[in-house]
């Protein structure tokens, strides 16, 4: 998968996560952080299991530039460009 897949991929993860907590009647920093390590999470259980299977191998730069997504998407709804 390329590294902007990757990206892409985990930025729609953290957006949607984000969504889903709002629902929630939490402190917005509380959802913020929740977001993160559910996906920075998700991101390394996700190559965990690729070093499982066979032709597939688990990237430490994988799990960095899905975090990138991450972050990039959690300081987006910081700075509240997304509502």
């Amino acid at each position: 998968m390329s590294n902007l897949a990757h990206f892409l991929e985990y930025a729609v993860l953290t957006f949607l996560l984000i969504e889903a907590l709002r629902g929630h009647q939490s402190v917005r920093r509380i959802i913020l952080i929740l977001a993160v390590v559910l996906a920075v999470g998700y991101a390394f259980s996700d190559e965990y299991h690729q070093s499982f299977v066979f032709g597939r191998q688990a990237s430490g730069q994988d799990i960095l530039i899905d975090s990138l997504g991450v972050f990039l998407t959690v300081w987006l709804a910081k700075r509240k460009v997304m509502k």
